[in-house]
C-alpha cells in the first residue's frame, strides 16, 4: 500500500530556554443610576430632579457633572430622568472587574492570549483570553490532538488528559477498538496504546489547547479544563501517512471527541483522508487545520487536510505578535477561514526536548490550537449545542484586520471572547487622531425670534473612538456642555444647543473630544446680536 508522508506545519525558532452565544447582559448595581447633570444646573435644581423621580443622591461625582442617585423603581426614575432638561444622561452603575488572570508564572510569555506590548508586538494582538476567561475557562469537552503524540506526565497537563473510561487495564481489548488497555489515547505509528511524544510537537499543541490554568505551574492553555485526547501518527521525524491519519481520526470520533486539532498536513488529496474528515462532520465533530507554512495562496495551491471543502473544518493562517500574517503562513480568500497567533508561542514540551518542559516554537501548527482550545471553550460553556455552532461563532466574531483583508475568509484573527459573546476588550492601543473637522452650521445670516433664544447648530464630528461630548464657546468663553448620554457605543450627541445671547458683538466656535481624549475645534464665526435674543452672523474665518 502507497503511503503519504504528512510533515507537521512547524518551525521550531528557539528551543525553550531553561526557565523557570448572545451577549449577556452587563452586571449592575441593583438599585443604582449615574446621572449627569447639565453645567448650568444648581444644586438645587439636580435635588429636585432626582427627588421628582421618587429618588436620592447618595455620591457625588463633582469632576464629571454627575452623582450616583438610589430608586426603588430605577427604569422608572431612568425614564423620569431622561425627560429632564436639567439631565444630560442615565445609565446604570455597572459593576467592573478585572480580567481573570492565571497564576501560571509564564503567563506573560503568551503574548497570543493577552498581548499588551510586552515583547515587541502591538497591544491588542491577541486573541483576547482574559476577556473570554471571564466567561468561562472551560469544561470536560474532550479534543483530539492527532499528532507526534502528548507527553501524559507532563505536570502542566496530566490532570487534563482524557480517560477511556471503556478500558480498565487488565490486559484486554475491552472496547474492541483494536488496542489493548489504551486508556490514554492511542499511538498509530508504532501500533500501540502508548501516545507518548518523542518529538515536542504535540505536546506543545497540546499545551496551547489545553495547559492547566491558574496551577501556579508553567503556562495557560487557552482552555483551562479540556480533555486531550493524545493520538500519535506522526514519528519522532514528525512523518505520518494517510491510513494511520484517518485512523486516529475514526477513533477520536468514535471515543467520543467533539473538536480535532491536525496541525499537519501537506500538498496531495487523499480521497481516504477526505472520508474520514466527512464522517467526523456527519458525527458533528469539528476539525481544526494548519493552513500550512510554505507561504502559498492555498486557493491555487491547497494544503490538506485543511483546505477539504467540509462544513466542518476550520483552516488557521498564523499571525504574529505585531498582527500581522506570518511570512511563511499560508493563506487563502477561500479556503482559509482566518488566522490566529503563531509566532514564537511558549507552551509545553517534554524535558526529554527541553529541560525546562518549555519552550517556543512558531508556525502554523501553533496557530490551529488556539482556535481548536476556543471551539472547546464555547462548548465546556454550552455543552447541548452543537459542534456547527460553535464553528459559526468563532468564524463570525473575528477581530477584522487589515493585514489579513484579502489573506482569508473571513480577513480577521481569532476573538475568544467574542465568540464566547463576552462584551468587546477595550483596544490597549493608544488612540492619538482627533475627531474628523466639522462645519458651524447656524445661525448664519438669521435673527431669532423675540421669543426664543438663538440655536447653535453643528456638524457631526466623527471618530474611531467616538464623539464624548461637545463644547460651545461664545466670545472665548465656555458656554455649554453637549455629552454623549448613553455612552459609547451608543447613539451620538446631539449637535445644537438653545440659548439667550446679549446685545453686541460676538464670535462662537466649537470643541469636538472623543473618548480618547483627542479634540478638535471648529473654525469661528463672528456675528452681532441685535437684541438679548438674536443674534446675526456675518463673516466667517479661520
Amino acid at each position: 500500500m502507497a503511503t503519504v508522508a504528512f510533515a507537521a506545519a512547524l518551525t521550531v525558532v528557539v528551543p525553550g530556554a531553561s526557565r523557570a452565544d448572545a451577549a449577556t447582559p452587563a452586571p449592575k448595581v441593583a438599585g443604582e443610576l449615574i446621572v449627569g447633570f447639565d453645567d448650568s444646573a444648581s444644586r438645587a435644581q439636580q435635588r429636585s430632579a432626582v427627588a421628582e423621580a421618587d429618588a436620592r443622591i447618595t455620591q457625588r461625582l463633582p469632576g464629571i457633572d454627575a452623582a450616583v442617585i438610589r430608586a426603588d423603581d430605577p427604569a422608572t426614575a431612568k425614564s423620569d430622568l431622561a425627560g429632564n432638561r436639567q439631565v444630560t444622561f442615565v445609565e446604570p452603575n455597572y459593576l467592573l472587574r478585572a480580567d481573570k488572570l492565571p497564576n501560571d508564572p509564564f503567563f506573560n510569555e503568551q503574548w497570543g492570549l493577552r498581548n499588551t506590548g510586552q515583547l515587541g508586538g502591538n497591544a491588542g494582538g491577541d486573541i483576547a483570553a482574559t476577556t473570554a476567561w471571564d466567561v468561562s475557562t472551560g469544561g470536560n469537552t474532550t479534543v483530539a490532538v492527532i499528532d507526534t503524540g502528548i507527553d501524559y506526565s507532563h505536570p502542566d497537563l496530566d490532570a487534563n488528559i482524557w480517560r477511556n473510561t471503556s478500558e480498565p487495564i487488565n490486559g484486554l481489548d475491552d472496547d474492541n477498538d483494536g488496542f489493548v488497555d489504551d486508556v490514554r489515547g492511542a499511538d498509530f505509528a508504532n501500533g500501540d496504546s502508548d501516545p507518548s511524544d518523542d518529538a515536542g510537537h504535540g505536546t506543545h499543541v497540546g499545551g496551547i489547547i489545553a495547559a492547566e490554568g491558574n496551577n501556579g505551574t508553567g503556562v495557560a492553555g487557552v482552555n483551562w479544563n479540556a480533555k486531550l485526547m493524545p493520538l500519535k501518527f506522526l514519528d519522532a521525524n514528525g512523518e505520518g501517512n494517510t491510513a494511520d491519519a484517518a485512523s486516529a481520526i475514526d477513533y477520536a470520533v468514535s471515543h467520543g471527541a467533539r473538536v480535532i486539532n491536525a496541525s499537519w498536513g501537506g500538498p496531495a488529496f487523499s480521497q481516504t483522508l477526505y472520508e474520514a474528515v466527512r464522517r467526523a462532520a456527519e458525527r458533528d465533530v469539528i476539525f481544526v487545520a494548519a493552513a500550512g507554512n510554505e507561504g502559498h495562496d492555498a486557493d491555487s495551491a491547497p494544503d490538506y487536510p485543511a483546505a477539504f471543502d467540509l462544513p466542518n473544518v476550520i483552516s488557521v493562517a498564523a499571525s504574529d505578535r505585531r498582527d500581522h500574517l506570518l511570512p511563511y503562513s499560508n493563506y487563502g480568500r477561500q479556503t482559509v477561514d482566518l488566522a490566529a497567533p503563531g509566532d514564537d508561542i511558549f507552551s509545553t514540551v517534554p524535558t526529554s526536548i527541553d529541560s525546562s518542559g518549555y519552550a517556543n516554537y512558531s508556525g502554523t501548527s501553533m496557530a490551529a490550537p488556539s482556535v481548536a482550545g476556543t471551539v472547546a471553550l464555547y462548548l465546556g460553556r454550552s455543552p447541548e449545542a452543537p459542534g456547527s455552532q460553535a464553528r459559526n461563532a468563532v468564524l463570525q466574531a473575528t477581530d477584522s484586520v487589515p493585514s489579513l483583508a484579502g489573506k482569508t475568509a473571513t480577513g480577521g484573527r481569532l476573538d475568544a471572547a467574542k465568540a464566547l459573546g463576552a462584551h468587546p476588550q477595550a483596544n490597549p492601543s493608544v488612540d492619538r487622531d482627533a475627531p474628523s473637522p466639522f462645519a458651524l452650521r447656524r445661525p448664519r445670516n438669521r435673527y431669532a425670534t423675540p421669543r426664543r433664544g438663538v440655536k447653535f447648530k453643528w456638524q457631526r464630528a466623527t471618530d474611531a473612538s467616538q464623539i464624548q461630548y461637545y463644547k460651545l464657546y461664545v466670545d472665548g468663553r465656555k458656554v455649554k456642555t453637549v455629552k454623549d448620554r448613553d455612552g459609547k457605543g451608543g447613539a451620538v450627541p446631539i449637535t445644537s444647543v438653545r440659548m439667550n445671547v446679549p446685545a453686541g458683538k460676538h464670535r462662537w466656535f466649537v470643541k469636538a473630544w472623543d473618548y480618547a481624549g483627542n479634540v478638535r475645534r471648529s473654525r469661528v464665526a463672528r456675528g452681532k446680536a441685535r437684541s438679548s435674543r438674536s443674534l446675526y452672523i456675518g463673516k466667517r474665518y479661520r
